[in-house]
C-alpha cells in the first residue's frame, strides 16, 4: 500500500511539472511568426461630401512574433465613386465618356501600430499608414498615375473583425481625398 501511494505521489508530481509548461509561458515559447490575411469592403465619400461610393480591400500582413504584433501590411484597394451627372452607379473606370466617376486602384505597402500594451487577446486600437501608387481610371487621356497615401485607424474588436475609419489621398494632375469607414476580416 505504502509503494501505490508514492507511486501515485510521483505520478501527480511528474504530470503537475509537465502542466506547468503549457501555460503562456510554454505558448510564447514555441510561437511561430505568421501572417494573415484580411478582406474589407466600406463606404467612402469625397471630403467635401457631395459623392458617396463604395471601398474593397484585401490586405496582407506580414509575419510578426505574437498573434497580434505590429508588422508590415500590403494593400490592394479598390474604390469607385458613382458619376454626379446621371451616368448611373456602374459607369465605372470612365467607359461611359460621359460620366465623370472616379474608380480607382491602389497598390500599397505600409506599416501596422497596434496601440495599446494590456490588450486583451484579439481586442485592440491600431494606426496603419500606407504609401503605393494609385491608377484613376483606365481609358486615355483620363487615366492617370500617382502617389496614394492612406493613414487609417482601426479597432480590431474580435478575433476575425476590425471596424477601420481612414483618409486616402490622391496625388495626380489633380488630387483628391476621400474619407473611408470600413470592416474588415481577418483570416
Amino acid at each position: 500500500m505504502k509503494k501505490l501511494f508514492l507511486l501515485a505521489a510521483g505520478a501527480f508530481l511528474l504530470q503537475s511539472s509537465v502542466s506547468a509548461q503549457t501555460g503562456s509561458d510554454a505558448q510564447e515559447a514555441i510561437y511561430q511568426p505568421k501572417s494573415h490575411f484580411e478582406i474589407g469592403i466600406g463606404g467612402i465619400a469625397r471630403v467635401d461630401f457631395k459623392r458617396a461610393g463604395v471601398s474593397g480591400n484585401i490586405k496582407w500582413v506580414l509575419p510578426t512574433h505574437d498573434e497580434e504584433g505590429s508588422g508590415f501590411v500590403i494593400t490592394g484597394k479598390a474604390t469607385h465613386l458613382p458619376a454626379d451627372n446621371g451616368a448611373g452607379f456602374f459607369s465605372a473606370f470612365g467607359m461611359d465618356k460621359t460620366a465623370n466617376n472616379i474608380s480607382t486602384l491602389y497598390l500599397m505597402v505600409g506599416y501596422r501600430q497596434y496601440l495599446l500594451d494590456h490588450h486583451k487577446p484579439n481586442t485592440n486600437l491600431f494606426f496603419e499608414f500606407n504609401l503605393g501608387l494609385a491608377q484613376v481610371g483606365i481609358r486615355k487621356p483620363t487615366a492617370n498615375t500617382g502617389v496614394a497615401i492612406n493613414p487609417l485607424f482601426g479597432l480590431q474588436f474580435s478575433k476575425h473583425f476590425a471596424a477601420t475609419i481612414g483618409v486616402q489621398a490622391l496625388i495626380v494632375k489633380r488630387y483628391a481625398h476621400v474619407a473611408e469607414i470600413g470592416l474588415s476580416y481577418r483570416f
